[in-house]
């Protein structure tokens, strides 16, 4: 988008729910590929 209207009208379009994904599963996964981190069990 090139200016504040654009990106209002294309975050205004409706988005398929089956390809929303959970935001802690996305921050991970970002974590994981560009920082090298990994998840700690316990």
């Amino acid at each position: 988008p090139e200016d504040e209207e654009e990106m209002m009208a294309e975050a205004a379009v409706p988005v398929d729910q089956a390809s929303r994904r959970d935001p802690d599963e996305v921050a991970a996964e970002f974590l994981g590929e560009i920082l090298g981190a990994r998840k700690i069990d316990g």
